[in-house]
């Protein structure tokens, strides 16, 4: 007899701890969760609402007041349901009702709050928020600038670029918001976006923010401004004094220049071949910056001088004193 009372007892602990182990696997072994939100709403007379529940287990959904209906009032899992106000409100006041969310084993609950305005009762403006301008244009230097927010919800500002700041970064209502740019060191534009959030993020609008590129002011100066050659040829140099890119060229062959490109300051050698012919001969170097303009250097090379000529006179007699 105490064989089978002992072996009872054992058969009903066993059972007892593969319902506790089932229990906890069925939660994915995190446990029971239930939530909803939002945990509290407020109705227009006769209104209704939207609530979201989550949950990793069967629930039932009750409410204190009768007047309020939930559909469905019990589900599994996560899931939106709808409430309604399901009888007009009558006293002259708002009502109340505890909506209450319970598992299924009755260990974990959830509550929201239910409040129905009284019949009659002025219904609540729909949230709404506005900007202007929506594009705020800066110069390279930077500065200051505003928009102007119109709302009837509190708001949020966020700039997501780090020179560019804004001032308030968050209020309600209408008010004015203040832009302020940095100077731009770089020589491209560039542009940033403003983000005003209004009702938790419901409502969104955005500003964009340009700023021009930083101006360079490009110089380009030579010197000198011309060369003169012997006819034999030669090599002289001209001087680029110069922030900007720039290229060479000479406009005759027997001129020629090195190098024929370069940037910021530099020297350029120009080579003049030698002059067989008696008379003189020019060209003209031309400098060319990419952003600054051009500048010209004149090139003059002598004639070459010719010996039967020398010591002849008009007629064409010798006039060396040795042979008179």
């Amino acid at each position: 007899m105490k064989k089978n009372t002992i072996l009872s007892v054992l058969t009903g602990l066993c059972a007892v701890l593969f319902l506790v182990n089932c229990g906890g696997d069925s939660a994915g072994g995190e446990g029971v969760k239930l939530s909803v939100s939002p945990t509290s709403v407020t109705l227009e007379p006769n209104g209704s609402a939207k609530i979201m529940v989550t949950s990793n287990t069967s629930w039932t959904a009750s409410s204190s007041g009768i007047w309020l209906s939930i559909n469905p009032n019990r589900a599994s899992g996560g899931r939106e349901i709808e409430i309604a106000v399901n009888s007009p409100n009558n006293t002259g006041a708002n009502r109340q009702a505890i909506i209450t969310f319970t598992d299924d084993t009755g260990t974990v609950s959830a509550r929201v709050t239910v409040t129905e305005k009284a019949s009659g009762s002025t219904p609540d403006p729909d949230p709404f928020l506005g900007i202007s301008p929506s594009k705020l244009n800066f110069a390279s230097s930077g500065g200051s600038n505003s928009f102007s927010i119109t709302s009837n919800v509190s708001w949020t500002v966020k700039s997501n670029e780090s020179w560019c700041t804004v001032s308030p970064s968050s209020g309600s209502n209408n008010a004015n918001v203040t832009v302020n740019v940095a100077e731009n060191p770089n020589t491209t534009s560039r542009s940033a976006t403003i983000e005003v959030l209004g009702e938790g993020g419901l409502l969104s609008k955005t500003i964009t923010v340009n700023q021009d590129a930083k101006q360079i002011t490009y110089t380009l100066d030579v010197s000198p401004s011309s060369l003169s050659f012997a006819a034999a040829g030669e090599t002289k140099n001209i001087t680029v004094t110069s922030n900007d890119s720039w290229t060479v060229s000479s406009d005759q062959s027997w001129c020629t220049v090195s190098p024929t490109s370069d940037s910021n300051n530099g020297t350029i050698e120009v080579t003049a071949a030698a002059n067989s012919s008696t008379s003189s001969r020019s060209a003209t170097i031309t400098i060319k910056g990419a952003n600054s303009g051009t500048k010209t250097v004149s090139v003059a090379q002598e004639g070459a001088q010719d010996d039967d000529y020398i010591g002849r006179d008009e007629y064409g007699d010798d006039d060396n004193l040795n042979n008179k």
